[in-house]
This record gives structure tokens, C-alpha cells and sequence, in this order.
């Protein structure tokens, strides 16, 4: 898959999901402005932490996010939280599965 399929699923993903929960509306308009900027790497992280800070129930698919955050290469340069990778791996593991 190409950078830009990444990118475009990664979107996809954020707007879809941030339509269906309820987000604080200064992380939303913060992941609105790096989607708007192309910033995919760093609306991805700080959606997950922001998931992970509220401890909010949210079905996802573990795979298919992992997957994302692998394309943004959120495994090896995080920007928010230098533990996000382990912290990300934890959150997948205990995520409600489709």
C-alpha cells in the first residue's frame, strides 16, 4: 500500500470515528487541523491518546488500526508520547473487536 492509501484510509478512518463518539472539542478541532495539514502521523497519535487518556469503549478493529499506525510508522517516531507504541499495542489488545 502507498503512502498516500495510507493516508487516505487513515483519514477516512479519523472522520468516520470521530463522528461517532463524543471527542473534547479542543481534541477534535486539533485532529481536524493536522488532518487539514496533512499531519496524518500526528492526528492518528493524538486520537488514540485521547481514546486511551478517557478509557472511552469504542469498537475498533484492532487489526486494521494497528495496520494504520504501522503505515504512519507510529512504531518507530511517535511526536506526543514516547511510550505511545507500548501504550498503543496494550489499547489494541483490550479494544472490542467487530
Amino acid at each position: 500500500m502507498s503512502q498516500e492509501e495510507i493516508f487516505e484510509r487513515v483519514e477516512m478512518f479519523l472522520d468516520e470515528k470521530m463522528k461517532s463518539i463524543q471527542l473534547d472539542e479542543d481534541a477534535k478541532l486539533q485532529i481536524a487541523l493536522y488532518l487539514e495539514n496533512r499531519e496524518y502521523e500526528m492526528a492518528f497519535e493524538g486520537f488514540f491518546l485521547e481514546l486511551m487518556n478517557s478509557e472511552r469503549e469504542i469498537e475498533l478493529d484492532p487489526q486494521a488500526c494497528t495496520a494504520m499506525a504501522l503505515g504512519l510508522r507510529l512504531d518507530r517516531e511517535t511526536v506526543f508520547d514516547s511510550d505511545f507504541w507500548a501504550r498503543f499495542q496494550e489499547f489494541m489488545g483490550k479494544s472490542i473487536r467487530p
